[in-house]
């Protein structure tokens, strides 16, 4: 019943016309469409990071030895390698700190994982000393990756406030 007639109403959006009732309906769907995909992916990556963290890699080096070979090589010696001993702030390169961070428990491993994250992450490091552009866009951008996904809560209690106080809504439309 996706079409609501004006004597069928649902309580929560009895201030909502019938073709925005729809509307919500499929940006609800929409959402929980992305949201399923998106579990399915953190799984499925999940799960290839948990394999081939327990596949020892044929040079037989840690992240960390191999993000150390390969900035010396290069005339890094200036960037520290440094353990981040969190799950939630992961293998990272600081432009500002002029640091790689490797999580605890893969920086000393002989993986496949480690030796990826060591190399990848002095590979940007690399590019940030070469003054490569796509390095400085990658700079520039990181306050607003970090800090960008909070602005949603302020724009959330924006419209809410909005939806109630100037349009007599319930909410529902926020």
């Amino acid at each position: 019943m996706l079409f609501l007639t004006e004597t069928e109403e649902l309580g929560f959006l009895e201030n909502v016309s019938p073709s925005l009732q729809v509307a919500i309906i499929v940006v609800a769907a929409l959402i929980c469409l992305v949201g399923l995909f998106a579990a399915v992916m953190s799984i499925y990556l999940a799960v290839k990071y948990i394999r081939f963290n327990r596949t020892e890699n044929s040079k037989g080096i840690t992240g960390s030895e191999a993000a150390r070979e390969i900035l010396d090589k290069y005339g890094c010696e200036d960037i520290k390698v440094s353990v981040v001993g969190s799950v939630l702030f992961g293998n990272s390169y600081s432009h500002y700190f002029k640091k790689i961070r490797l999580r605890r428990f893969t920086q000393k491993k002989k993986s496949i994982s480690s030796l990826a994250m060591g190399v990848q992450k002095s590979s940007l490091a690399i590019l940030d000393k070469e003054g490569d552009g796509d390095m400085k866009r990658r700079v520039k951008l990181i306050p607003i990756i970090t800090f960008g996904p909070y602005a949603f809560i302020p724009l959330l209690l924006i419209g809410f406030v909005v939806d109630i106080f100037l349009f007599q809504g319930s909410g529902v439309v926020t």
